[in-house]
């Protein structure tokens, strides 16, 4: 006799994304497409920096705004 599947519980609360992950708290994602090779770079630098992908694009998104004068 092939198993039920298990039973959904609709009164148990949602866990949100920031109370699994207290670093993402105050964060949006923000997502791209982009080329293979500007993504393996982006990993390759990350990686002789000592850092995140997710730094290197907050500094280049910083630097963007900075040169259009973009600040809030």
């Amino acid at each position: 006799m092939p198993k039920s599947p298990p039973k959904l519980d609709f009164q148990k609360p949602k866990t949100s994304h920031a109370e699994l992950r207290p670093d993402r708290v105050g964060k949006r994602l923000l997502q791209c497409h982009l080329p293979e090779a500007l993504s393996t770079e982006m990993r390759v630098l990350a990686a002789r920096q000592k850092t995140t992908v997710t730094a290197l694009i907050e500094e280049a998104i910083t630097d963007l705004f900075a040169k259009y004068q973009h600040m809030s």
